[in-house]
């Protein structure tokens, strides 16, 4: 009769908590939703900006006056850029051949990484002409867009990287992806990347805004670095999260990439990805994943111990994570805190789900 109890007690209880996090998920996915519905909103009024900033030559006034009409109007979250708008870009604001890096602001790259350029040279070589050009306010993609460029557009490709890996490896993804249709409809692929489409001279990275960039955009491609440092971002992981938690319809196909970067249906159909999700990688990276033992390669993931330059953006993404992750379903209802144990747990079989 005792243990009767004590067990009808034991569902009681668990019941008030799955009712508990039902409300917290039900109320997530509405904020969600409401704000996917704020999107495509703010996309219709996106039309009558692009027709006026696209076709002829413009002054620089006119250039800034589009531009504060864009800022005001869209979320520039939602945006992206095609890899030779990217390309472009670089070789107009004089990178690399201009470009030498800051030692007094840029010294701890050096002790990182080299010599070498880097992600985070990309971005103080972006803020450096930001700065020099009064555009401080904005984004590069908003100011292409500002311009006229066909080259930016609403996002269809979440591009999730480390700031570590050179702007030619960078580039070799994005311009050894496009051409492909897979998961954009046929459509071009506008990148969603960090360099182009944040505010570079502002802390614009909040990771409640980029959930929602993630979901809305639908597809995640990660650019895995030889150094397999992605593992150890809570940026990278926290995107990659993301991308895992989705607000959307499961049962996403699921593609991944040759050593030649170009898309192949892996087969197969995933529960626990809401979105589609791929990877790139040299040769040398994908035969060097190949290559762990089993144990070493389970031990890749840990989130919770993955780092971020700045303490409070670690404490920040920790917090969201906890506070928002959660499956259900398939792999039954997981919050709390072994989410990150889960999370890590996921990460690594879809990972290695490229590599069996």
């Amino acid at each position: 009769m005792l243990e009767y109890r004590r067990e009808a007690g034991f569902r009681r209880r668990q019941a008030k908590k799955d009712k508990q996090f039902s409300g917290i998920y039900n109320k997530a996915s509405r904020e969600v939703l409401s704000r996917a519905n704020e999107i495509q909103a703010e996309i219709s009024q996106a039309l009558p900006i692009f027709l006026k900033a696209a076709g002829t030559e413009k002054t620089p006034e006119e250039v800034r006056a589009i531009l504060s009409e864009i800022d005001r109007d869209l979320d520039h979250l939602q945006f992206g850029i095609t890899g030779e708008e990217a390309a472009a870009f670089m070789a107009r604001i004089g990178f690399p051949e201009t470009y030498k890096r800051d030692e007094q602001k840029l010294g701890w790259v050096t002790a990182q990484c080299g010599t070498s350029l880097t992600g985070y040279d990309v971005c103080a070589a972006i803020r450096l002409w930001l700065e020099t050009n009064e555009y401080s306010k904005y984004s590069v993609v908003q100011i292409l867009m500002a311009e006229g460029s066909s080259g930016v557009g609403l996002a269809n490709v979440f591009l999730s990287h480390v700031q570590s890996e050179s702007l030619a490896n960078t580039l070799k993804a994005l311009l050894g992806c496009e051409g492909t249709t897979q998961c954009v409809d046929g459509k071009d692929i506008l990148f969603w990347i960090d360099y182009f489409v944040l505010k570079q001279c502002q802390r614009d990275f909040d990771p409640k805004k980029i959930a929602i960039v993630i979901d809305n955009i639908g597809s995640t491609w990660v650019n895995l670095d030889f150094g397999l440092s992605y593992f150890k971002r809570s940026f990278c992981l926290f995107e990659t999260a993301a991308s895992m938690q989705g607000w959307t319809a499961p049962n996403t196909t699921v593609i991944g990439f040759s050593p030649e970067f170009k898309p192949i249906p892996l087969g197969g159909r995933v529960d626990s990805l809401c979105t589609s999700y791929q990877i790139t990688a040299d040769p040398a990276t994908l035969q060097r994943l190949n290559d762990l033992p089993d144990d070493q390669f389970d031990a890749l993931v840990d989130s919770e111990k993955a780092e971020t330059r700045d303490p409070e953006d670690k404490k920040f993404i920790d917090q969201w994570i906890l506070a928002n992750c959660a499956f259900e379903g398939k792999y039954n209802t997981v919050s709390g805190d072994s989410i990150f144990a889960h999370i890590d747990s996921e990460i690594t079989r879809e990972f290695r789900s490229r590599c069996d």
